[in-house]
């Protein structure tokens, strides 16, 4: 599950490596996948509607972690925090995942 900004792998990323090799469960954000990809992928959003002046951060964040999925990727978040950020698109994405 890749965390857009926590990483608690910081500097560790030979560790991040051995265990993507290894095909084991890794918790880490986003940007420490940055070259690698995983079967499955699960992004958790926890966006703060109040901190919105790091949009295109926190978009290019958003991007890196989804596009390491390569079979399944699962967004949880919250919608109203994607709204305040502009992502109209995935407030409604993850909307419509709440109503199914």
């Amino acid at each position: 599950m890749p965390y857009l900004f926590h990483n608690p792998f910081k500097d560790r990323t030979d560790d991040v490596a051995a265990m993507a090799l290894a095909g084991e469960r890794i918790a880490t954000n986003g940007a420490s996948f940055k070259g690698m990809e995983r079967p499955v992928v699960v992004l958790g959003l926890d966006l703060d509607p109040t901190k919105t002046d790091r949009i295109e951060e926190v978009r290019r964040a958003i991007y890196t972690a989804a596009t390491r999925a390569r079979s399944h990727l699962t967004v949880v978040g919250d919608p109203d925090g994607a709204a305040a950020y502009g992502f109209d698109e995935l407030a409604e994405a993850l909307r419509g995942a709440v109503a199914e």
